[in-house]
C-alpha cells in the first residue's frame, strides 16, 4: 500500500472514533489505529528531513497529532468519567433511588425488630436461626467475633468477598419482581435480630455493638442501597408504565447497575474495617463511636455531593 493510502485510513479511523468514540472501534481497528499512526510519524520525520517547506509536512503533522490525541487521552477521558461518577454521579442515583431504599431498609427493619424481641423473650429461639457456635459461645458468655491479628488480613479478605456476594444476590433477585430481594433483606434482619436480642438476654450487648458498629453503617447502608436496586428492577417489571416490560428493565438496570457499581469501594471499606478495626482492643466506646462519624461522612456525600 502507499503512504498516501496509509494516511487516508489513518484519517478515516480518527473520523470514526470522533464520531463514534474510540470505543466504537473493534480491536483489530484499533490495533490498526495504533499502527498506522507509528508510521505516520515515522512519515512525518522523513518529510521534514526532505520537504521541510513543503504544506505535505503540515499535513502529517496534524495527522499525527489528531491520531496521538487520540491514543494518549483515552485513558485520562475515563478516568475523568470515574472520577466524574464518584464525585457526583452516584450520589444523584442514590437520592434518586430513595424510594425504593428506603422500603429496603424498612423490610430489614420489621424482620430485625420481630427476631429481636424474640429472641430477647425467648433465648431458645436464636437457636432456630443463628448457628450453633454462636449461640454455645453466647451462653458461655463469649463472643464468636474475635480474630486474631494474624488472621485479620485474610479475614478482612473473606469478609469483602462475602459482603459483595451477598449484595450481588439482593441486587440480582430483583429479577424475580422484587420477591428475592425482599426475602434476603427480611431474612438478614432476621439474624441480626436474633443475635442482638441473644447477646442482649445474656448481658454482651456492648462487646455486640461495639464491633457491629464500626463497619455496620457502612456494610447495611451498602445493603440497602443495592437492595433498593434490586426493588427498583422488580418495579420495572410490575408497573413499566407507558413501556414494554423489556424497555422499562433496560432503563432501570442503568440506574441500577450504577447504585452497585457506586457501592463497591464501600464494601471494600466494611471489609477493611471489620477485619481490622472492629476485632480490635480499642475501647468498646471508641468502637461503636466509628460507626456513626463513618455514617456522617457516607451520608454527607450521598445527599450533598452533584446537587
Amino acid at each position: 500500500e502507499s503512504r498516501r493510502e496509509r494516511w487516508s485510513e489513518l484519517e478515516r479511523l480518527i473520523a470514526a472514533a470522533r464520531r463514534r468514540g474510540l470505543r466504537s472501534l473493534s480491536a483489530s481497528e484499533i490495533e490498526r489505529l495504533g499502527a498506522l499512526y507509528r508510521r505516520v510519524t515515522s512519515d512525518l520525520a522523513i518529510a521534514r528531513r526532505d520537504f521541510p517547506d513543503e504544506p505535505i509536512v503540515r499535513h502529517l503533522n496534524d495527522l499525527a497529532a489528531r491520531a496521538g490525541f487520540l491514543i494518549y487521552r483515552a485513558e485520562p477521558v475515563r478516568t475523568r468519567r470515574i472520577r466524574e461518577f464518584f464525585s457526583s454521579g452516584f450520589p444523584r442515583l442514590f437520592r434518586a433511588d430513595l424510594k425504593f431504599t428506603l422500603p429496603a431498609f424498612l423490610i430489614f427493619a420489621l424482620g430485625f425488630a420481630w427476631s429481636y424481641l424474640r429472641a430477647l423473650s425467648d433465648p431458645d429461639f436464636a437457636e432456630l436461626i443463628l448457628p450453633e457456635n454462636v449461640t454455645e459461645a453466647v451462653r458461655k458468655g463469649e463472643m464468636w467475633t474475635e480474630i486474631p491479628g494474624y488472621q485479620r488480613s485474610l479475614a478482612s479478605s473473606l469478609i469483602m468477598t462475602n459482603n459483595i456476594q451477598v449484595s450481588i444476590l439482593a441486587f440480582a433477585l430483583g429479577i424475580s419482581f422484587g420477591l428475592g430481594t425482599a426475602y434476603v433483606l427480611l431474612s438478614n434482619g432476621i439474624m441480626i435480630g436474633a443475635a442482638a436480642g441473644l447477646c442482649q438476654a445474656y448481658g454482651l450487648s456492648l462487646p455486640l455493638w461495639s464491633f457491629v458498629s464500626p463497619h455496620g453503617w457502612i456494610e447495611l447502608s451498602v445493603v440497602f442501597i443495592v437492595s433498593g436496586a434490586g426493588l427498583l428492577i422488580g418495579y420495572s417489571l410490575l408497573s413499566p408504565g407507558l413501556l414494554s416490560r423489556r424497555e422499562a428493565l433496560i432503563e432501570a438496570a442503568k440506574k441500577a447497575v450504577g447504585l452497585v457499581v457506586g457501592c463497591i469501594p464501600l464494601l471494600a471499606v466494611a471489609g477493611l474495617i471489620e477485619g481490622f478495626i472492629s476485632p480490635s482492643s480499642l475501647s468498646p466506646w471508641v468502637k461503636i463511636a466509628i460507626g456513626p462519624a463513618t455514617a456522617a461522612a457516607l451520608y454527607s456525600y450521598l445527599l450533598i455531593r452533584g446537587r
